[in-house]
């Protein structure tokens, strides 16, 4: 039998209150006679003819689960939700599931989120950085003008990468325990090197590395075939200065590479390596 709209249960209520037979209100209703007393009873204490909350199923975790699912994800932020699932017993006397462990986060304003990528930095790394940073925070436009950024990024074209994700709320997203450090070393991948300046007339500067491997391996011996293909471009401007450098883009230009063919420019190294230039 369908449910009674509010119109219905309201018509209803009238015609009771205006003294019609609760037995004839059920026919010309066509509901059971027991859903017209329990419609006039629920007038009577709420003053109302809508549904009253119902208290639905009962949670599968207690509270204090609660608080130890969070507790748990809070300290490994990279753990999955089915993970701890598997781990955890309910209220109905079975493992709970992934869901409800996303569903306890969520409420808590837990999100699942692909982590930030980042080196691997150390504590002295950290305040070398900070340092840097406060030596140049009153730098005027005049002075940046003349300076080069240089660096180089590596793409792995082996694999993707970018599948695993991290528990953390809003804000955290550079928070130390939810960003994934990584190494980029080893298996095919493509160097390209840059640079960016203030003055629009630095030009670019890039090393480009293509490296191909391919891999033999057998039971008493492994072999490494490596082909290289490099190009390098030095269009400075007399204008930069100062190259802002890390340790690899140094060693680019050691003797026996090329050379910019500007005298005036001076190299200057980070205030600490990074790991992948190691």
């Amino acid at each position: 039998m369908p449910r009674s709209t509010p119109e219905q249960r309201e018509r209803a209520v009238g015609r009771l209150s205006a003294g019609d037979d609760p037995e004839a209100v059920a026919v010309a209703f066509n509901v059971h006679l027991s859903t017209v007393y329990r419609l006039q009873q629920r007038f009577v204490n709420t003053g109302s003819t809508a549904d009253t909350q119902r208290s639905g199923r009962p949670r599968v975790t207690t509270q204090r689960q609660d608080r130890q699912i969070l507790r748990h994800h809070l300290r490994n932020r990279f753990h999955t939700a089915n993970d701890t699932a598997r781990n955890t017993v309910g209220n109905h006397q079975g493992l709970i599931s992934g869901q409800t462990v996303r569903r306890r986060l969520a409420e808590r304003h837990l999100q699942h989120c692909r982590p930030a990528r980042g080196p691997v930095l150390t504590q002295r790394h950290r305040m070398a950085r900070q340092q840097w940073a406060q030596d140049h925070i009153n730098w005027n436009w005049r002075q940046w003008r003349n300076i080069l950024f240089t660096d180089e990024s590596r793409f792995c074209i082996s694999h993707v990468d970018g599948r695993v994700r991290v528990w953390r709320r809003r804000g955290e997203r550079y928070a130390g325990d939810c960003v994934m450090e990584h190494n980029a070393q080893g298996g095919p991948n493509v160097m390209v090197w840059g640079g960016i300046g203030l003055n629009q007339s630095l030009g670019p500067v890039f090393f480009l590395t293509i490296l191909v491997l391919v891999g033999e391996t057998a039971s008493q011996h492994s072999v490494i075939f490596t082909r290289s293909y490099s190009l390098m471009l030095w269009p400075f401007s007399r204008r930069a200065e100062t190259v802002f450098c890390s340790k690899k883009t140094l060693a680019r230009t050691q003797p026996g590479s090329p050379r910019p063919s500007c005298s005036t420019i001076t190299s200057t190294s980070w205030p600490q390596p990074r790991s992948e230039s190691h």
